[in-house]
């Protein structure tokens, strides 16, 4: 083995290349210091009960986002942990206390994440991570090792081959890696590190470069797992990380925004006898208030369902054959513009305290009184602050869009490959595969490439939105690209979701919520695929906590009642 501590004492701080941002430089030798420098002692998988109660992941960062930036990468890559269930906690990788170690004693993995060059670990920190008590990945670059710390390096660095990066392998399968940098290293020769991400732009008869490899209980991926394919892939490792536990089976999902009062409602009509002419569920956002444009007295006026019959009408048509509707959003801006985010200054809206939870429960409220059951949310926009976030994550355990993962910026959201859950436990599926334009041209190429991408990846959900005022031609173009993958479409109904506001309380599946009741008359609504009624149900209550349950009529269940405010 070849050792490089006398060659880091020369050169000084080193520091790995930005991963999907720069190519490499100089101290990717600092990697294979590092990496080698791991002796680890056997870890017992756990299986079980005793898995489930175990199972806690700390994140050891170092920032969490990189100098001058408005994005947050630390949230990206904690969106990208909570793909599976189980408790993650975050903690500087600065901070040596007492406590922190005992922390870190107590977790049962640890995840270190440096997105950015330059970190230094407490020299406790690290021989705790080095001792082999746990199971370690180490996510983007590799700080600077206190002076004297000894080490043997395991890999050699490829600094030509840090990027752009074109295509790389796991588990058998081809990934195109899009022109994303990272920092490709070779295994040494007489090691127990395997590579587990090979690139496949090594020259025939040498030794293949890798992006992820293994070392007993340790993994290394040497790049910031940013949006796009570099992130999906980091989702596949996850799977391998983590203990054993089978993946979701892959879907696709197709979502209709824009639909509106003032739409073609025949023409919408057209669209969903389309997709219900294939067999095809699909997903509609419905924002049931809007302000009117224009001047005048008017001008600025809240107007509602209640005044407009054809967009109910066709919305429940949606409902009937195949379309599983969404709230998105609660009133709709007289102009385009984000209802929950300040579009023109690029930063959140004041914050007023309980008014969204409120105009939660009336948008949702709005919907049920005309017979349309919301299963899940759609952030208008995709944007909107951490606080709305975790009010929209009390309503709902189900959305389905990009995750906004600053407070800085509208302009940062994440594109994730699987369902993952926000801070709140709101499980989210992602849009990952953006829209067809008017005349979908090249866009409709990109579309499918991407979407075969994801099609290949475990677990994965590939997710497109189309616009209701675009023609059903482009329409049936979308539907045909999704189907090529031979994957089934996502069906919200066939998923746990619990819509709960003020009063009200929508179960499908097998969800439950417990709510505490003020006491007084529960009443209880069944509703078939389409929305109609198809049973009711009163009972007093006594006041006190209680678990609702679905009873196994229809498809979705509704519980009204009075409960404790908080």
């Amino acid at each position: 083995m070849i050792r490089f501590a006398p060659l880091l004492a020369r050169l000084g701080l080193l520091s790995l290349p930005s991963c999907e941002r720069r190519p490499a430089v100089a101290g990717s030798f600092l990697l294979c210091l590092l990496a080698g420098a791991w002796s680890w002692s056997g870890v017992l998988p756990l299986s079980g009960a005793e898995a489930l109660a175990a199972d806690h992941t700390l994140v050891l960062y170092s920032v969490p986002r990189v100098s001058f930036g408005l994005g947050n990468e630390l949230e990206l890559l904690l969106l990208q942990l909570r793909r599976r269930e189980g408790r993650v906690e975050t903690s500087p990788l600065t901070n040596a206390t007492p406590s922190m170690l005992a922390r870190m004693e107590a977790a049962s993995r640890w995840v270190v994440f440096c997105p950015q060059p330059g970190a230094v670990v407490p020299l406790p920190v690290l021989r705790q991570l080095r001792s082999g008590v746990h199971p370690v990945l180490w996510v983007g670059y590799l700080p600077v090792l206190p002076e004297g710390e000894p080490a043997w390096a395991h890999f050699e660095a490829r600094p030509e081959a840090a990027g752009p990066m074109r295509q790389a392998r796991y588990h058998g399968r081809d990934i195109d890696l899009a022109g994303a940098y990272g920092s490709p290293v070779t295994v040494a020769a007489g090691t127990t590190a395997t590579p587990q991400i090979e690139l496949n732009s090594s020259p025939a008869g040498t030794t293949a470069t890798c992006l992820c490899w293994q070392d007993g209980a340790a993994w290394f991926f040497s790049a910031v797992p940013a949006s796009g394919p570099v992130g999906f892939l980091f989702s596949d490792v996850l799977l391998d990380f983590f203990p054993a536990t089978p993946p979701e089976p892959s879907r696709v999902f197709l979502r209709i925004d824009e639909y509106q009062a003032g739409s073609d409602h025949a023409e919408f009509r057209r669209k969903v006898d389309h997709l219900r002419s294939r067999g095809r569920p699909f997903l509609v956002s419905v924002i049931p208030s809007w302000k009117t444009a224009g001047t005048g007295v008017v001008a600025g006026a809240v107007v509602t369902l209640d005044a407009a019959p054809d967009f109910v009408d066709g919305l429940k048509y949606a409902q009937a054959h195949g379309g599983r509707l969404l709230l998105g959003g609660c009133v709709r801006p007289a102009r385009e513009q984000p209802e929950f985010w300040d579009g023109d200054l690029d930063r959140p809206l004041p914050d007023r305290p309980g008014e969204v939870g409120r105009q939660l429960g009336e948008a949702v409220g709005l919907m049920v009184k005309h017979g349309l059951i919301p299963l899940g949310w759609r952030t208008p926009h995709d944007a909107a602050s951490r606080a709305v976030r975790a009010e929209v994550s009390r309503a709902f355990s189900t959305a389905v869009e990009r995750p906004q993962l600053s407070d800085l910026t509208q302009a940062e959201a994440a594109v994730l490959s699987a369902p993952t859950r926000d801070a709140g436990g709101c499980r989210v599926f992602p849009e990952n595969l953006g829209f067809l334009p008017a005349s979908a041209g090249g866009a409709l190429a990109a579309l499918q490439e991407r979407t075969g991408l994801l099609a290949r990846l475990r677990g994965a959900v590939a997710g497109a939105c189309f616009q209701a005022y675009l023609p059903v031609e482009t329409l049936a173009q979308l539907t045909q690209a999704l189907e090529k993958v031979e994957k089934p479409f996502l069906d919200l109904l066939e998923q746990d979701n619990w819509v709960q506001v003020p009063g009200r309380l929508i179960l499908t599946g097998d969800a439950t919520r417990a709510v505490k009741l003020a006491g007084g008359v529960v009443t209880w609504k069944a509703f078939g695929p389409d929305g109609r009624e198809l049973k009711v149900e009163q009972e007093f209550a006594l006041p006190g906590d209680r678990v609702l349950k679905r009873k196994g009529t229809g498809t979705a269940e509704l519980y009204e009642y009075k409960e404790v405010t908080p």
